[in-house]
């Protein structure tokens, strides 16, 4: 009897924790963080400072994309290298992710495809060495290369007669360029073929390396034909100008340059000539430039109809008897130095006028002769200069430094002064 009622009470308590198991059971949502005690130090465990859940209890692939908030994870929150990149997906980020300025030239470490480049210009400064590939080069119809390596004859070439020879159709419109790479390029008969041709720009890869030498004794070496351009090379002979709209710059010219008469559009700009510059009565002298040129050797011989011819910035030694010859027609110059190197007791003029008008703005013409000599009598000008020599003629000079004698009658004087900075009494000399 006492077995049977010990059965009935397990029975009794069995069932009763059946039905109470339900009563203590957690209910969804009940637990919060702040329900959850912090790690405390023991077996499997993670003590990362602060409180709610340790990374330790957060198994791997836990947290799915579905779990966070859009905002949830700020930048803060993420250290260096966190985020591999097979993390992130082709095409994931686009540029409105991107702030300005947060690509910098270090994190780039091949180069950028032509394609992803919109057109834009170059200046000298970004392009440190190398060469610009054929196919870069859009505003021509085609370019040839001259060079001293293989040459397939459609492209490239080891002469410039054969690059020329190549071009047949070049036009306003269909405009060549030929590339001339380092190197001595000696060649026969250059003159008549680029006197033949037209819409050519001949460009060297570099001043001093690129060089042009005629071998032929025929004169000149070089004689370019209409709408030509040379740039950045050496000429090694003399160059004729009989074609118009033809210039030249940054370019070395071991010889002379000779204009003929009847041209125009004609630009000379930071060359330097080892011999002389001469023009033969220009058609329209206001559409002739001439800047920014270094002439040692010879002289520069000038005539003009009657328009103004400018010459600026020209810096000219001559071991000759004249720097400049102004024959007839009108002649301006502005910061023009002249120096004349002919010994005494020789003549020479920095400035000789045998006839038409001139002025000097900002000059110095220096000789161990005469500074300047106007043997026409026409009128001249002389204003902010320094006059290194004898004055010969009649002239007004002003604001100006003399350093020499004046030779007859007919200058008029005002605000000079000679080497001592002595003034010179203003009048008629």
């Amino acid at each position: 009897m006492k077995k049977r009622k010990m059965s009935l009470m397990l029975i009794v308590i069995f069932v009763c924790a059946l039905f109470s198991a339900n009563a203590f059971a957690i209910q969804d949502d009940s637990i919060l963080s702040q329900h959850i005690k912090e790690a405390d130090g023991t077996s499997g465990q993670n003590t990362n400072s602060g409180s709610g859940i340790k990374t330790g209890y957060i198994q791997d692939n836990a947290v799915t994309t579905g779990k966070i908030a859009d905002g949830a994870v700020t930048t803060q929150k993420i250290t260096d290298s966190a985020i591999s990149t097979s993390k992130i997906a082709d095409g994931a980020v686009t540029t409105s992710k991107i702030v300005d300025g947060a690509v910098t030239d270090a994190k780039i470490t091949g180069p950028i495809s032509g394609t992803k480049l919109g057109s834009h210009s170059h200046s000298g400064a970004d392009i440190v060495s190398g060469t610009i590939g054929v196919d870069k080069l859009g505003t021509y119809t085609d370019i040839k290369i001259v060079h001293k390596g293989l040459a397939d004859g459609v492209n490239t070439f080891n002469t410039i007669n054969d690059a020329l020879n190549a071009i047949t159709d070049s036009s306003a419109t269909n405009r060549y360029a030929v590339i001339i790479m380092p190197g001595v390029y000696e060649e026969n008969v250059l003159r008549d073929n680029f006197h033949l041709k037209s819409y050519i720009d001949i460009i060297g890869q570099s001043r001093t390396g690129s060089i042009i030498k005629d071998i032929s004794n025929f004169w000149p070496a070089v004689r370019p034909g209409a709408y030509m351009m040379f740039k950045n090379l050496t000429i090694d002979g003399d160059i004729q100008f009989f074609s118009t709209n033809v210039s030249i710059y940054d370019c070395n010219i071991k010889g002379t340059i000779q204009l003929e008469r009847d041209l125009f559009n004609i630009t000379i700009e930071n060359v330097s000539v080892e011999g002389g510059v001469g023009i033969g009565e220009p058609f329209d002298a206001t559409t002739i430039i001439l800047h920014k040129i270094n002439i040692k050797g010879g002289g520069f011989g000038v005539a003009t109809k009657g328009e103004t011819f400018r010459m600026s910035d020209i810096d000219i030694i001559t071991d000759g008897y004249t720097g400049i010859t102004l024959r007839w027609g009108q002649l301006a110059l502005q910061n023009v130095s002249v120096q004349v190197l002919a010994p005494l007791p020789y003549w020479s003029a920095a400035l000789y006028i045998q006839g038409g008008n001139a002025t000097c703005q900002s000059c110095i013409l220096s000789s161990n002769s005469e500074s300047i000599k106007n043997a026409a009598g026409g009128d001249v000008n002389i204003d902010n200069s320094v006059l290194n020599g004898a004055i010969d003629g009649a002239m007004r000079i002003g604001n100006s430094k003399i350093v020499g004698t004046f030779i007859g009658s007919g200058k008029k004087i005002v605000n000079c002064h000679d080497g001592n900075y002595d003034p010179i009494p203003n009048g008629v000399y």
